[in-house]
């Protein structure tokens, strides 16, 4: 009798766990495990997001003077465009693999399919001078963190190396304005 008791109980426990995991909203969270890089110079931070974006699909030996030598044609310490981080990305998979200018921001729908499906994130951004003029920067975009109260992108600072939350509306128009984006193409 009290075998067939602790059955019932059990199987009533079971079937509860079910019925709650199933119908609970899980916030989603997820960021990949990568080796955050810092870059070496201090216009090379278009070099560094490109060997992340190459070491989110193949093992990359190749430096960032490497990289910048192929690119400029020799190692020097020069601000990087779309086209060099797409060419160094390119380089640094031993030419296996192509990166796609997206021509604008992502939607944080689109960040969100594409880190879940493996995708880094190349993000160009630019901030504003008041005397004229912009500087660009680059971030790589290795996360995301969202729930019903907030919406974070989770990104690397190739600067100082380290990994940073912000909200996905402040990271479009903050410090720096983000422009456009460069990824691989998922089959």
């Amino acid at each position: 009798m009290v075998r067939r008791n602790l059955k019932k109980i059990v199987a009533t426990v079971i079937v509860s766990v079910i019925v709650t995991c199933s119908t609970t909203k899980v916030d989603a969270t997820y960021r990949f495990f990568i080796i955050t890089e810092k870059q070496q110079k201090d216009r090379w931070c278009w070099v560094t997001v490109a060997r992340g974006l190459a070491r989110n699909d193949a093992l990359v030996e190749l430096t960032q003077s490497d990289g910048v030598a192929y690119v400029k044609g020799s190692v020097v310490n020069e601000s990087g465009s779309i086209e060099d981080v797409q060419a160094a990305a390119h380089y640094f998979t031993d030419f296996k693999y192509s990166y796609y200018e997206s021509g604008g921001i992502l939607s944080l729908d689109t960040i969100v399919e594409l880190i879940d499906r493996e995708r880094v994130i190349a993000a160009a951004c630019y901030k504003p001078s008041i005397w004229g003029g912009n500087t660009g920067h680059m971030f790589l975009i290795v996360g995301y963190n969202t729930n019903e109260d907030f919406s974070e992108v989770v990104y690397s600072d190739p600067y100082d190396g380290e990994i940073y939350n912000k909200d996905y509306d402040e990271f479009c128009v903050g410090e720096y304005i983000y422009e456009n984006s460069i990824y691989r193409r998922y089959k």
